[in-house]
């Protein structure tokens, strides 16, 4: 009976990390990246949905220094892009300034459609395979095994 009181402990302090994730999420202010030059180069450039630009971009989060300097990128439509580099590099940086939560910028910078990001860290629960696949809700064969 005590084991099963340490998995509700458990699960409860999970499920508020979960939330409290989420609510910053939900709680989230859109972002307005402010080009400091005043021009962006790559503004009124016509390009595909689903693509994303960069040119000669440099990223601020404050001060003069920049997070970025003099990137340019050409991602296209539909393309499998791997962003890779040691710790403090500027994946994330850059995944932020796609995302338009980067403050201040330089240079040119353009997407064209929606965007989503997948956090780096895993909402795993300490249960069963099964359980964290489910989540909660009623099992189903079919979805399990599609899943797996």
């Amino acid at each position: 009976m005590i084991g099963f009181a340490g998995y509700g402990i458990s699960g409860a302090l999970e499920l508020t990390v979960v939330f409290r994730r989420m609510a910053g999420v939900i709680m989230m202010k859109s972002s307005n990246m402010t080009c400091i030059e005043g021009v962006n180069d790559l503004e009124r450039t016509v390009i595909d949905v689903g693509e994303v630009r960069l040119n000669k971009f440099s990223a601020y989060w404050k001060g003069d220094q920049p997070v970025l300097k003099d990137l340019t990128l050409n991602i296209k439509a539909g393309e499998c892009v791997a962003i890779v580099g040691r710790v403090g590099s500027g994946k994330s940086s850059l995944l932020n300034c796609i995302l338009r939560e980067i403050p201040k910028y330089k240079g040119g910078f353009t997407f064209k459609g929606r965007l989503a990001y997948v956090e780096q860290e895993p909402y795993i629960f300490s249960s069963t395979v099964r359980d964290n696949i489910i989540f909660g809700k009623k099992f189903k064969e079919s979805f399990y095994n599609k899943v797996v």
